[in-house]
């Protein structure tokens, strides 16, 4: 047990004890504030050891002043407000659907910031999955990577399954693969729209099915949709929105059929978001973001902090939702 329990911190010494980034939580910085954590954290405890090392603590009043008694209090408080901040999905095992990049990459470390085990999948972008995993593992979270096309039924399902197997089961469900392939209706190949179910409709249904097999009470499904849903805000996306609503259909019916094993079920509604799919900088910005209400465009991160609610206890009752966030675009 810490030295710290048995110490009284006075109020007026919080702000010297305490680094500065504990009070200043903002949800779209989190990765970044639970990695200067675990960093600080690995220093004071080494700096503790060698304070130790090199002499014993000698009486009572010596704990309770001088640098080891900070020390000691620091780590502890700390460790405190990390857990209470950070950790409120920790012994939880979350499962990520396209999770090497853009959206679903910021999803994938935001999970694992606030303590969850994530298990992500990647099809053509081993480089990028593995980034993410070595990002989520120098922050002291667990991660795997697993390849496995979306609109592959038997590659989704054998990760899902086999994601469970490593981790003890799922918690969290987070579909968010997807893709887009533009067009006008009239030439629209047939190709092009059977992978576009395959990987945006049967996908979600195959994952989805896999991990309910596996999930425990309390587990979370969150689906990522499209506030193309709500607001067909550039033309040739027909099909694309086609998908999409089907997502939102699935998740309304989804809660009466899992609510009854305490599953939530919630679809997050992006507006438009800077990814490779469509960056910021890219044809499509000039012509949507003079209707956003906020004017720019969302960072992922943004887009993981509303997915980290869903997926935490504070959404515990929360069930059949669909959360639009898009800037204002659909006001």
């Amino acid at each position: 047990m810490p030295v710290a329990l048995h110490l009284q911190v006075e109020r007026a010494t919080l702000w010297e004890i305490l680094p500065p980034y504990l009070y200043i939580i903002e949800q779209s910085a989190i990765e970044n504030l639970h990695r200067r954590a675990v960093h600080d954290l690995a220093n004071d405890r080494a700096e503790l050891a060698h304070l130790r090392s090199n002499r014993h603590l000698a009486s009572t009043d010596e704990m309770r002043s001088g640098p080891r008694s900070r020390l000691v209090n620091r780590i502890y408080l700390t460790e405190k407000v990390m857990f209470t901040n950070f950790q409120t999905l920790r012994g939880k095992v979350a499962f990520v659907t396209g999770g090497s990049r853009s959206i679903g990459a910021a999803i994938a470390k935001r999970l694992a910031a606030a303590g969850a085990s994530v298990a992500l999948t990647y099809n053509a972008s081993p480089e990028r999955a593995a980034q993410v995993v070595a990002e989520i593992e120098a922050a002291g979270g667990k991660a795997v990577a697993i390849k496995a096309d979306a609109g592959d039924p038997t590659a989704m399902r054998e990760a899902v399954s086999g994601a469970a197997a490593q981790f003890g089961g799922v918690d969290i469900l987070v579909n968010n693969a997807g893709m887009a392939i533009n067009g006008a209706i009239d030439d629209y190949r047939f190709e092009d729209f059977e992978r576009m179910l395959a990987v945006n409709v049967t996908g979600v249904f195959v994952a989805t099915q896999e991990a309910v097999r596996h999930m425990r009470e309390g587990g979370r499904i969150i689906h990522i949709g499209s506030s193309m849903t709500r607001y067909a805000a550039f033309p040739a996306a027909s099909v694309y929105t086609l998908t999409k609503g089907a997502i939102t259909g699935f998740n309304r019916s989804l809660v009466r059929d899992l609510g009854p094993k305490g599953i939530t079920v919630n679809t997050v509604h992006p507006g438009p978001t800077d990814t490779d799919m469509n960056p910021a900088d890219g044809p499509i910005a000039p012509i949507v973001c003079p209707s956003i209400a906020i004017g720019r465009y969302a960072q992922p991160a943004e887009i993981a902090s509303v997915v980290a609610f869903l997926a935490g206890p504070d959404a515990a009752f929360v069930t059949g939702a669909e959360i639009v966030a898009d800037g204002g675009l659909t006001a």
